[in-house]
């Protein structure tokens, strides 16, 4: 339940807001949060979070932790696959002919509907 405090505080921030007059738009209550009634009102209900509040992350340092997160992310996706050895049938399928295109009916969800398909295959 909130404290007889905490609702003046909030009290405080309405008359603020309802002072502006003209073409002065706000979006969100967050645009206030540099109030300093909000700031008292963050310190008296959350003490411990109150330094937190205080101390933001810049816009520059978050696109430099992304940058940095992403750069990393691409790195790991670079493996080097090892060298596999291609060797040839021992028994060759029988209906598979080297040079002639293999013809398969299969469907694909286009649009939430299956629709018929024809797919080639040349040499496996």
């Amino acid at each position: 339940m909130p404290s007889k405090d905490s609702k003046t505080n909030f009290a405080l921030l309405r008359d603020k807001i309802l002072q502006k007059s003209g073409k002065d738009y706000w979006r969100s209550v967050e645009e206030f949060a540099d109030a300093s009634e909000f700031e008292e009102f963050v310190k008296h209900e959350y003490p411990s979070q109150a330094e937190e509040w205080e101390d933001g992350l810049s816009r520059r340092n978050f696109i430099k932790v992304m940058g940095a997160s992403l750069a990393f992310a691409g790195l790991s996706g670079c493996v080097i696959q090892p060298a596999e050895k291609i060797v040839p049938y021992v028994r060759q399928p029988e209906e598979i002919v080297p040079g002639k295109a293999l013809y398969f009916a299969t469907a694909m969800s286009l649009g939430g509907i299956a629709t018929g398909l024809l797919a080639e295959s040349n040499e496996g």
